[in-house]
């Protein structure tokens, strides 16, 4: 008797089965479920959630501990300047990774870099005392500077300070648009909201004992 050949259709639909149950298992993952950043790191990172099959959210993080912080004095001012190459940043997927460094036009603009304000002694001594507080400055991306005021926490450990930054923003606020994966996003859509994170030591920064004094 001939073997009856199974129709297309429901071949379709345990594939397309499989692909939501595999999806689901990344539904529970939650940003503030990801440790991103060890004690002892001097890195940055971003953090977007996208949508799988149009449903299914996923937190995406991509990190860079290649960082180059440093400090400037003019006068009794001070400001603190934050550099990484866009190349540098890591999300565990090569592609991903690629589509990163086509948006930021690496190419062209290699670096990410955030420059503060310049500021006072007074309010670098309210930052350091109160552990808390906000830094402005100018973040510059993909050939063009943009305002930003990150929040910060500062924890004093034995000598050293370790700094942590957030942005809470959104693709919009870069000019970008989220990026989409397969036909017609169909794949993964990237949602409108993007995190930017900060997690630094001060010994790793150069001439910041000479700008809190």
């Amino acid at each position: 008797m001939p073997k009856m050949r199974q129709p297309k259709f429901h071949l379709s639909v345990a594939f397309f089965a499989s692909v939501v149950l595999f999806s689901f298992g990344f539904s529970s993952l939650k940003a503030e479920d990801e440790k991103i950043f060890s004690s002892g790191d001097h890195c940055l990172a971003y953090r977007t959630p996208k949508k799988m099959f149009f449903f299914t959210d996923v937190i995406v993080i991509g990190k860079s501990c290649q960082v180059n912080a440093s400090t400037e004095m003019e006068g009794t001012k001070k400001r603190f300047i934050v550099a990484v190459t866009v190349e540098s940043f890591d999300s565990d997927s090569n592609r991903r990774d690629e589509v990163v460094m086509e948006i930021l036009k690496a190419e062209d603009h290699p670096d990410l870099r955030f420059e503060t304000d310049w500021i006072s002694d007074s309010v670098i001594r309210n930052l350091l005392e109160t552990g808390k507080g906000s830094l402005k400055g100018i973040l510059s991306l993909a050939g063009r500077s943009y305002p930003v005021s990150f929040q910060m926490d500062f924890f004093s450990e034995g000598g050293n300070y370790r700094i942590e930054g957030h942005l809470d923003t959104n693709y919009t606020a870069f000019d970008m648009e989220p990026p989409v994966g397969g036909p017609g996003g169909f794949i993964a859509i990237v949602k409108d909201k993007l995190e930017l994170l900060a997690h630094l030591q001060s010994a790793q920064i150069t001439g910041f004992e000479e700008a809190i004094k």
